[in-house]
């Protein structure tokens, strides 16, 4: 969108200059008048402004873009520190963590969690023998 207004305003302004190139030749033989040389003039000027601040307009379009995207890139890398992954699947035996708790790395995350290892259990046990069928 920015493209074709600075497309179109580069484009004003070629028809702008180009009649006040003729319009400044026609003065100096007294062909228009001066009131006439000046609108070419002034319709020059207009133009000019109008495709410097389209210009300008983009620039600010392409900075706000540049700013969106950096915010971007810091909330992702702020939800990426929210999450806490354990070492392995399994089921959470003890949570002593706290909804808001905010945890710094190498403080102890460890004692976050207990987690049970799925389908990883083991018995050591002894049973009598009077017991066994």
């Amino acid at each position: 969108m920015q493209q074709a207004a600075i497309t179109e305003a580069t484009a004003s302004l070629e028809e702008a200059e180009a009649n006040l190139r003729r319009a400044s030749a026609l003065s100096r033989t007294n062909v228009i008048s001066t009131e006439t040389l000046i609108q070419r003039q002034t319709a020059f000027a207009t133009t000019t402004a109008k495709l410097a601040s389209t210009r300008a307009a983009r620039a600010v379009a392409e900075a706000d873009q540049a700013i969106a995207q950096a915010q971007h890139a810091e909330l992702t890398a702020r939800l990426a520190q929210t999450e806490i992954r354990a070492p392995a699947a399994g089921l959470i035996a003890k949570r002593s963590a706290k909804l808001g708790q905010v945890i710094l790395p190498g403080s102890g995350a460890a004692d976050l969690f207990r987690v049970v290892r799925d389908s990883v259990y083991e018995l050591d046990a002894e049973i009598p023998r009077s017991t066994c069928r």
